[in-house]
């Protein structure tokens, strides 16, 4: 590895379609709002990212990959993708929570950030001013706007806040991603799990594709 790491970034959480690449300490996304069909259009993606910057898939050093919580098929979507790429190319890949590499995009502190689950709730999580974090948590959208700190990052419309961008998302993976890289930091891509909030959707059925036969 350089000094100057290549990392690709894939984010399918937050209904959209992204992916970000460092490269030379430079860094260039993509990404396009959808709630459907990522799956088809995540790798066409990358490849086009790539050969923007061309860039080959043996060329990279790192992935990062957002976990969750998040929609779920956009979670599955992006987990399986990133391992795909770690496993075929015996790379390191990041794994982090959603809500995590949304908070690292903003440095006021503290700060309250909420995804809106279409559902009339929101995912949630508070991160105070001495670093800590709270747990991450689904709540009802009337019962949140009750409940927050000033700084508010969120895509639900309904909420006046500082509003979540994919590119800033996406920048934030890749910084995080640089610094475990550089950090040696060592992770079993086997380990990376998606994180899900709602209990109805975590069944043996729903996770088994994580159950990748080598």
């Amino acid at each position: 590895m350089s000094e100057q790491p290549t990392i690709l970034a894939i984010d399918t959480t937050l209904e959209a379609c992204s992916a970000g690449l460092l490269i030379n300490g430079k860094k260039i996304t993509a990404s396009e709002p959808m709630a459907r069909g990522q799956t088809e259009r995540l790798v066409p993606m990358v490849q086009e990212l790539c050969a923007e910057k061309n860039v080959a898939l043996g060329d990279l050093d790192a992935l990062a990959v957002t976990l969750g919580p998040g929609s779920f098929t956009g979670v599955r979507v992006g987990l399986a993708a990133a391992q795909g790429i770690a496993f075929a190319l015996s790379i390191p890949l990041y794994g982090y929570s959603t809500l995590e590499a949304i908070s690292k995009t903003v440095k006021e502190r503290p700060l309250t950030v909420a995804v809106d689950t279409k559902r009339g709730e929101v995912f949630t999580q508070d991160f105070a001013a001495d670093g800590s974090a709270g747990s991450a948590q689904i709540t009802n959208k009337d019962d949140f706007a009750k409940h927050r700190h000033k700084v508010l990052l969120t895509n639900a419309v309904e909420f006046d806040g500082k509003k979540i961008t994919a590119e800033s998302v996406l920048n934030a993976l890749l910084d995080m991603a640089e610094a475990d890289l550089k950090g040696k930091k060592q992770i079993s891509v086997n380990d990376l799990e998606p994180i899900y909030l709602r209990e109805a959707e975590v069944s043996k059925s729903k996770i088994n594709y994580r159950e990748i036969k080598t």
